[in-house]
């Protein structure tokens, strides 16, 4: 669906803007992008893969996208917030489907109703929910179909490890429900993108777990092909809680087959794109934004940002009912300043497992020693006075 527009020289140019000017990295968000799920430069690539993906259902062919490439690329030079930027490409959207659909005043009642009808059939009702998912998975769910959960996996050895660490009293890292055949689809094209990528997020929110393992410096190490920071992590963390050596090479072999399992494949965004006809989710009426008071730009923008989220499905899917989108991931190399801000990260967690230690016997250890003091005194007195006659 997108690979074409992808391959064009000029559409490679803007990511490599986007992908190397600091100005991008710089951008911030309001409140509608959670800061705690996106690293800057990933968002700035995933919402113009969103613009990409939106032009692509709402018109028939390639003879605008150019006059869109050159509007996008000042709308993200104009724009120092990522929310202001998507309310600026839906902006564009509009603008250029009155040239497409001959609406020369976007204000009269008919041309009005004939642009949030189109809208809402390509976008709304035709359009289609996500799952973005690991993209070693790709070639096999191409050729055999779609079914939940049913693909390479360790999860058997999972449910060991949650075990062995429950005994460490270790809770809360696992919380995936190994045994449930069913995954989660999106309307949300940005979101779609961040899972895929951070695909199992079980195992992501795992190894970098900040209540036990320390805290996040960066989210996006997870994408880092550096398994020696990982297994040197949990190493430290293991030892601190005193698990036993046997238990622990479980759960590093553990952690290795999978983390080797998920950069099998050279990194990249890979997404199941379904109809949404195919779901049984709610759909708000054309009627209700036919009705609505609002300006166009302002209801068009809403159309656009008309999203359901966690949408479960569990039935297989045959290659003919979805379509596979793979997009490049261009922030995949380690450098050493990553390396020395986690080592920094151990350091302090080590220093945090001391006090924890403290705070867990500290009493009892600080009740002995004014115990073993006040003995100590007075033998010292009782030495004293016998001198003394």
């Amino acid at each position: 669906m997108l690979e074409d527009i992808i391959q064009r020289k000029d559409v490679s140019l803007f990511m490599e803007e986007i992908q190397n000017n600091e100005r991008y990295f710089q951008k911030t968000s309001k409140n509608l992008f959670d800061h705690s799920f996106y690293v800057s430069k990933e968002l700035a690539l995933f919402i113009f893969y969103e613009s990409l993906f939106q032009y692509r259902l709402l018109f028939e062919d390639d003879y605008l996208l150019e006059e869109f490439l050159d509007q996008l690329r000042k709308i993200y030079k104009k724009f120092d917030c990522f929310e202001d930027i998507r309310e600026g490409v839906h902006k564009i959207l509009c603008k250029l489907l009155c040239y497409q659909l001959n609406i020369s005043d976007i204000h009269q009642k008919e041309a009005r109703e004939k642009l949030i009808s189109y809208v809402y059939n390509r976008y709304v009702l035709n359009g289609y929910y996500i799952h973005g998912f690991q993209c070693s998975y790709s070639p096999f769910i191409g050729e055999n179909g779609f079914v939940p959960e049913i693909y390479e996996n360790y999860y058997s050895r999972f449910m060991k490890a949650r075990d062995i660490l429950e005994k460490y009293h270790i809770k809360g890292v696992l919380t995936k429900n190994f045994r449930q055949s069913k995954v989660y689809f999106t309307g949300d094209f940005v979101m779609g993108c961040y899972y895929s990528l951070y695909a199992p997020m079980y195992f992501y929110k795992f190894i970098l777990n900040c209540d036990f393992f320390g805290k996040r410096i960066r989210k996006d190490f997870y994408l880092k092909d550096n398994l020696s920071l990982v297994i040197s992590h949990l190493k430290r963390f293991m030892s601190s809680r005193m698990v036993k050596e046997s238990d622990q090479n479980f759960i590093l072999d553990l952690v290795t087959d999978e983390w080797n399992l998920i950069h099998r494949e050279k990194r990249n965004i890979s997404l199941l794109l379904v109809k949404k006809r195919m779901f049984s989710a709610p759909v708000k009426e054309l009627s209700d934004y036919l009705d609505d008071s609002r300006n166009i730009y302002e209801l068009i923008d809403a159309l656009l940002n008309s999203k359901n989220n966690n949408i479960e499905y569990m039935d297989a899917l045959r290659p003919e009912q979805f379509e596979i989108v793979s997009l490049p991931f261009p922030y995949l190399q380690n450098t050493n300043e990553e390396e020395e801000n986690l080592e920094e990260e151990y350091n302090q967690k080590e220093q945090e497992v001391g006090l924890d230690f403290l705070n867990v016997y500290g009493n009892v250890s600080v009740l002995l020693l004014l115990g073993s003091v006040f003995v100590t005194i007075g033998v010292i007195i009782s030495i004293f006075m016998v001198l003394r006659g």
